[in-house]
């Protein structure tokens, strides 16, 4: 990407593609903001794929992606909440 991207930066952008994406309807690739950010610069075009990629160098690893570890959080509480261990 050129710039290295912090976490919130890429979790900002992330969430603001995500929202467009919903509002229009149409595809990444259609995002307007990639004038400020070449696609060809962002993994995937995936900005939490970038952060990863620059991060750790491996554009195949997705454990390491921020998103991946939130999700694998909400799913242990769910877990111990069905199980009656958190209240």
């Amino acid at each position: 990407m050129g710039k290295q991207l912090t976490l919130i930066e890429a979790l900002d952008l992330s969430i603001e593609l995500w929202i467009w994406l919903a509002k229009t309807g149409k595809e990444k690739e259609e995002w307007p903001s990639w004038g400020e950010f070449p696609r060809e610069n962002v993994a995937y075009d995936c900005f939490l794929c970038e952060y990863t990629n620059q991060r750790n160098g491996n554009l195949h690893d997705c454990q390491g992606c921020p998103l991946f570890f939130l999700v694998k959080m909400i799913a242990v509480l769910s877990i111990l909440m069905r199980n009656g261990m958190w209240q």
